[in-house]
């Protein structure tokens, strides 16, 4: 039941009952939260689908992948233990030994092939573009999930940065810059602002400290 587009994929789950539409309005300061938390089970729950939050004009869906079978059909396999299996296949491949061997391996490295990022003009990110004063980060119907929290957060959107590239010839930090994605609470502060919520001993921390010390600015994309 995987599908390229997000519509298609809540149409189908929708279709076999495991995503819920809430039509009346909700507000995406802790009201969201709570309905989530009180829909969910020991198998996960349905996934959520609001169609009004108070203030904004996109829906928001909830609980997207907190089912084993739709976290297996995101990656193509029909059960949970048919994904972790494909992992394991992926991280026991061993330098082929032979012609024959190599034949055998081709199926699985065109399937590694696919997860290098592949550079291109313009993405599909790009089809909106806002720059400058334009940029309103409260137009992201991003929630308060807690009593406590201090502002709306980005959960489960995916930095993406890279190690500072060294020009000089001959090192070993010469080479190609080294990418990093990690997941981090990104709390939106203001129009035009996120507050990443980090910690001194990730990897994300080290990069930010090496670009200060070059004084440089690190690169970032949230997608």
């Amino acid at each position: 039941m995987a599908s390229d587009q997000l519509t298609d994929w809540l149409t189908q789950w929708h279709d076999v009952r495991e995503l819920v539409r809430v039509s009346v309005e909700v507000d995406a300061v802790h009201e969201i939260a709570a309905i989530t938390d009180r829909l969910r089970s020991e198998q996960g729950g349905p996934a959520i689908l609001f169609d009004h939050v108070r203030g904004q004009t996109t829906s928001v869906v909830t609980n997207l992948l907190g089912s084993p079978r739709r976290l297996s059909a995101a990656f193509g396999t029909s059960s949970l233990n048919g994904l972790s299996q494909r992992i394991e296949d992926w991280l026991s491949i061993a330098l082929p030994r032979g012609v024959l061997d190599t034949w055998k391996l081709l199926p699985r490295l065109a399937e590694l092939s696919q997860w290098p990022p592949v550079l291109v003009k313009t993405g599909l990110c790009q089809q909106v573009v806002k720059l400058g004063r334009d940029v309103n980060l409260a137009e992201i119907p991003a929630p308060t999930m807690w009593p406590g929290d201090t502002a709306p957060t980005i959960t489960w959107g995916q930095l993406h940065t890279q190690s500072p590239k060294d020009e000089s010839a001959g090192t070993e930090s010469g080479r190609d810059p080294r990418r990093l994605v990690c997941v981090v609470p990104l709390e939106v502060r203001g129009r035009d602002g996120l507050l990443i919520h980090g910690d001194e001993t990730s990897e994300l921390w080290s990069l930010l400290a090496e670009y200060r010390s070059r004084g440089q600015q690190m690169p970032v994309a949230v997608v």
